[in-house]
């Protein structure tokens, strides 16, 4: 996913590029943020039965869901929910990726060390996938994986059908 974002991102225009950026600290900052109030549904099970089960390490409240007896707060299954780094340091380091800037010097402008540069790249490529944000492909079309295609002894019956 990362090469495919380097190779989109270099043949973006300067316009799409601020598009992009621009939809990319959006999504960051619906990520990090925790949404007040009360949750609608459990993300885990969807069971719309749960309690207030106190605060984590953040102040954030906790609720227990009914049906899968576990806990959960707003930000539970999201991408950049479980990140310890704010969101300006988020947005910084998708300036640099729309910037195309080396890794290292990414870390240095986020205030981060390299291992932890590395690893924010995949998150940021995980929040553009889950937020399907815009990017062209040379042809115009958004970029897609080959399809697979069936290995093996029972391949051949599967290509039949």
């Amino acid at each position: 996913m990362v090469g495919i974002l380097t190779q989109f991102i270099q043949d973006l225009s300067g316009e799409e590029k601020a598009e992009l950026l621009a939809a990319l600290k959006r999504a960051i900052a619906e990520e990090t943020a925790h949404a007040p109030g009360e949750p609608e549904r459990c993300p885990r099970c969807g069971c719309p039965e749960f309690t207030r089960k106190g605060r984590d390490a953040r102040g954030r409240q906790r609720w227990l869901c009914r049906g899968c007896r576990r806990t959960f707060c707003a930000t539970t299954l999201s991408v950049l929910g479980s990140s310890k780094l704010d969101a300006a340091t988020w947005g910084e380091f998708a300036e640099c990726t729309v910037d195309r800037v080396p890794l290292r010097e990414a870390a240095r402008r986020c205030g981060v060390c390299l291992s932890t540069a590395w690893l924010m790249r995949p998150r940021l490529c995980e929040v553009m996938a889950s937020r399907s944000l815009p990017a062209r492909s040379r042809t115009g079309s958004a970029p897609c994986a080959s399809p697979s295609r069936a290995r093996g002894p029972r391949a051949a019956l599967l290509s039949n059908s």
